[in-house]
């Protein structure tokens, strides 16, 4: 794991493409499907937006079942084993106990790009189920990953 998950800004998301499942530990910021709402919000109160070649949603301001192959060999570095994950579910909610390890080390989304539906589980103010491309479905389902992640995708 290249990244170490805190649930706040660097977070477990698991990701649906073609009938199969992977995990990613990533920036959150990462899995804003659509920036350009985002951006256009942002301008509207007058702010500057500016891009960078290096930041690694450049060229992807949508990120829909039409470019997520190719966004998916960008972030192919940021890929976690489902065992991997369990190991580091089990290890911190031995040092830091149930509560912590909830927040942390589970998933904040499950994008399945397959139904194009969007769930976030993230209990901080942030909204991402708003930013949705064009024909997807963005749900708020903070705290309930237990719920809406498929179970041979468990790890705790």
């Amino acid at each position: 794991m290249i990244l170490e998950p805190d649930g706040v800004g660097t977070v477990v998301v698991l990701i649906k493409f073609n009938n199969f499942s992977q995990y990613y530990v990533t920036d959150k910021e990462t899995w804003i499907l659509n920036e350009e709402i985002l951006k256009s919000a942002f301008r509207e109160k007058g702010y500057e937006i500016p891009e960078y070649e290096e930041d690694i949603r450049y060229g992807f301001s949508i990120l829909s079942e039409k470019n997520i192959v190719s966004f998916l060999d960008r972030v192919a570095e940021f890929k976690v084993g489902k065992e991997e994950l369990a190991e580091y579910y089990t290890v911190y909610k031995e040092l830091y106990g149930v509560i912590d390890v909830n927040y942390t080390a589970t998933p904040i989304f499950y994008i399945n790009f397959d139904k194009r539906e969007f769930y976030s589980f993230f209990t901080e103010p942030g909204s991402y189920e708003k930013y949705m491309p064009c024909g997807w479905n963005g749900y708020d389902k903070a705290g309930e990953y237990d719920e809406y992640v498929p179970s041979e995708m468990k790890y705790w």
